[in-house]
């Protein structure tokens, strides 16, 4: 009487009782209780086969919409996995930890939600532990990281939650402010100046340089016109859309003369002479 199974049979079986669509089936030797026999995966399932006692093939199936989870004890001196299918824990020893790190690699690359690690240490549940391990050296199956590659869909999806929750408060942030805009235009006024402040910053920047480089060609060339505007294209070029006359906002530079003092003015964003936003720097004649 053989009550060896092997390899080839197992595929065999399989064959015969394929699913659609269901890959070829990796095997592992394992044991269950007393049961000695091969351990199959498929995308679709998990399968023990044995021969029982009077030389008949017996197999339980596990499929992985009913498996709940499978939990792998790394710090037991057994490598001891259990699967639970239909509320039920089955305990399995397998032959090798080659085998069992084949088979937890497989799992996290395609059903990395059904796996537990447990910290406990599990003794073996075989009653029979006289069988000879076919132990192999113990290898480590690592894949290469790629850039920007996961260990696992759990990383991937808590990252994905946290920036869609961080959208969701920021996209709540801008509906607040823009209702309270409509409600309330002065409030809308303000907001739009905080958002604004930085470009209107480095324009108050250009602003204040270009008055200080008229005036420094004006008491060089000690001229202090009343047509700002004329002296400046005269000894200013116009390159591209950049008109040396013109403010960050469009509006020619102006001037106003107080004994020996000059100033230049800008009249701002809102470009109306007089108002809070004009821009002035005075400057003293060298050249009296």
């Amino acid at each position: 009487m053989n009550l060896i199974l092997t390899d080839k049979e197992v595929i065999e079986i399989h064959e015969s009782l394929k699913f659609d669509n269901e890959s070829s089936p990796i095997t592992y030797r394992c044991d269950q209780m007393d049961l000695s026999g091969i351990l199959s995966i498929t995308n679709l399932r998990i399968s023990f086969y044995y021969k029982n006692n009077s030389d008949e093939l017996v197999f339980n199936h596990y499929l992985f919409n009913l498996i709940d989870k499978i939990k792998f004890y790394p710090n037991s001196r057994t490598n001891i996995v259990e699967i639970n299918h239909d509320y039920e824990w089955t305990t399995f020893i397998f032959r090798s930890k080659m085998n069992t790190s084949e088979f937890k690699f497989f799992l996290e690359k395609s059903f990395p939600n059904k796996i537990e690690i447990s910290e406990h240490i599990k003794d073996s549940p075989m009653k029979n532990k006289t069988f000879e391990k076919e132990e192999k050296p113990e290898t480590e199956f690592k894949e290469k990281k790629r850039l920007f590659e996961f260990e696992s869909q759990d990383s991937l999806k808590k990252i994905f939650v946290s920036l869609l929750l961080y959208s969701l408060k920021i996209g709540g942030v801008i509906l607040v402010l823009y209702f309270a805009s409509l409600f309330f235009p002065k409030f809308g006024d303000q907001i739009s100046k905080t958002i604004n402040y930085p470009s209107y910053w480095l324009n108050v920047q250009r602003c204040e340089k270009d008055m200080f480089t008229i005036s420094s060609k004006m008491n060089f060339n000690n001229e202090y016109p009343t047509d700002l505007t004329t002296f400046i294209l005269k000894h200013f070029k116009i390159t591209g859309n950049n008109n040396p006359a013109k403010d960050p906002w469009g509006s020619l530079y102006d001037i106003d003369y107080d004994n020996n003092n000059f100033k230049l003015i800008s009249y701002g964003p809102d470009k109306i002479e007089n108002t809070n936003d004009d821009i002035t720097k005075i400057f003293a004649k060298i050249n009296k």
